[in-house]
């Protein structure tokens, strides 16, 4: 499903504006009502943003990937030597 969140923290480095959802500045209501009618009345959208954010945080959440990416780590870890 699409997303529409405040441009705060770290929401943009997983939500990225007009790609995976629709961001908008804190406290700003005008502005989220306005990305959620435009939702409302552009279905594509909806359904191109909620397809890129489905791909993106499968291929950044994949548990395999993470494995993969982790492992290394500790494989290091373990070969050095205490001091």
């Amino acid at each position: 499903k699409p997303v529409v969140v405040p441009n705060i923290y770290g929401i943009p480095e997983t939500v990225h504006h007009g790609e995976t959802g629709l961001l908008f500045p804190a406290k700003d209501v005008a502005k989220l009502a306005h990305h959620l009618v435009y939702l409302l009345q552009n279905p594509q959208e909806r359904e191109r943003l909620g397809h890129n954010a489905q791909q993106l945080t499968r291929k950044l959440f994949d548990v395999a990937q993470m494995v993969q990416q982790i492992e290394p780590i500790y494989q290091k870890l373990l070969n050095q030597k205490p001091s």
